[in-house]
């Protein structure tokens, strides 16, 4: 093996990564995979790969899968900035607004969603594999992921967009897996923030995982794992099974 495995998706000639994101990054999986296709060559053979997404923003129309090991995808500033105020501020005071939405290297995520869907069908990343071993070792690091709106839900509250609710999620990790990172993140207007299962060794260090229906959510069992250093709100989702394990780290 002779490749170095970096890529950047502006840089790409399948897709547009304004127009659908996810598409660029499942076709470079798709290649990381078909390049990577040796067990055991010279004591390695899959490395894994970067992504990177310069600053921009990105729409996301395709849900990204992850099935690979080793995999890091990363930008060049979180992003991350309050909808919330920009939502709530008088109409008359939007003009003199400096900014109107999150920044840096930005996933918007437009997937099409019900709020009776499966939740993992409004997952802009989806992680999941089965077999041995369990996968490992995929990072998310300094990229903002932006849900956009929160929709009606029913209970009548005058203004949608503080409803929390809009089917969507930023990461959604389905299988069990060890070694993952999620770090330096900015995620917002998601109606769950991260969503994982079955974590060993998971770190969660150094994000702003804020104005979301529920930021962090640790199901199933767990061990090893530490969410350390965030800002969040309105709310942190921990299963009970999960609580010693987060007191001891």
């Amino acid at each position: 093996m002779t490749e170095a495995y970096y890529y950047d998706v502006t840089n790409w000639p399948i897709g547009n990564p304004f127009e659908d994101v996810g598409q660029v990054i499942n076709s470079m999986i798709e290649d990381i995979k078909k390049k990577q296709n040796n067990r055991d060559l010279n004591e390695g053979g899959k490395p894994g790969a970067v992504i990177y997404l310069p600053p921009a923003d990105y729409h996301l129309k395709t849900q990204v899968l992850i099935d690979i090991s080793f995999l890091k995808i990363m930008g060049s500033g979180h992003g991350f900035t309050s909808s919330s105020i920009r939502f709530n501020v008088p109409e008359e005071d939007v003009p003199n607004l400096h900014e109107l939405w999150p920044g840096g290297s930005r996933i918007l995520v437009d997937l099409e969603t019900t709020l009776d869907a499966p939740e993992i069908e409004g997952a802009a990343f989806v992680v999941k594999r089965d077999g041995d071993p369990r996968i490992s070792s995929v990072e998310f690091n300094n990229f903002c992921i932006d849900g956009l709106h929160f929709i009606d839900d029913g209970k009548g509250e005058p203004n949608v967009e503080n409803t929390y609710v809009n089917g969507k999620t930023g990461i959604y990790v389905a299988s069990a897996q060890d070694s993952f990172l999620i770090s330096d993140m900015g995620l917002v207007y998601l109606e769950h923030g991260v969503t994982i299962y079955n974590a060993d060794a998971l770190t969660i260090h150094n994000n702003f995982i804020a104005e979301c229906g529920n930021c962090i959510e640790l199901r199933g069992w767990g061990q090893a794992s530490k969410v350390t250093n965030n800002l969040m709100g309105p709310a942190l989702k921990v299963i009970p099974s999960m609580l010693n394990t987060l007191r001891n780290s």
